[in-house]
């Protein structure tokens, strides 16, 4: 049988929450629900960063076996990638889909313009994460992006790089 890759992906998430850094976005916050006495260098405020050019190794952000699958099978992937920074449990439903949204916009700009496909819908307020359709040259500038932590096939039986599924 095999697992969804979100599957995985939640397990190597869970506990290991990070904060956005205060940046120097805009500060405003990303969703109507969201205001209040919070601050830019709150972890439950949406912050819109500005995007970088800025690239890192993709060295370590995929399982080798699909690496292989996507190098052997030309066209597009679905894919899921997991993003370095989540909201805290702390925050609210809404809070976290605010924060994941708005820490994804340069990674899915980045999709767009390299003439990848982001899956709508896909964000998840759990944990940061969302699903694109990509070929292989695309999945290794994506995963190039300092906020990029994993990308893997969406449908594997192989757990993310560092993660350790339970039984």
């Amino acid at each position: 049988m095999r697992a969804s890759a979100f599957a995985f992906v939640v397990l190597a998430a869970c506990g290991s929450s990070h904060t956005p850094g205060g940046g120097s976005g805009s500060g405003a916050p990303g969703s109507a629900g969201l205001a209040g006495s919070a601050t830019p260098q709150d972890p439950c405020v949406a912050i819109s960063e500005p995007c970088t050019d800025a690239r890192g190794p993709s060295f370590d952000k995929f399982i080798k076996s699909d690496e292989q699958r996507w190098q052997a099978e030309s066209g597009a992937h679905d894919v899921v990638i997991l993003l370095n920074h989540s909201a805290p449990a702390t925050c609210s439903q809404m809070q976290r889909q605010a924060v994941h949204e708005a820490s994804q916009a340069c990674v899915k700009q980045l999709i767009l313009r390299l003439n990848g496909s982001v899956v709508e819908d896909s964000t998840s307020w759990f944990i940061n994460v969302f699903e694109a359709r990509l070929n292989w040259e695309q999945i290794q500038r994506v995963a190039e992006h300092p906020q990029v932590q994993s990308i893997q096939n969406r449908q594997t039986d192989t757990p993310p790089p560092g993660a350790t599924p339970r039984d």
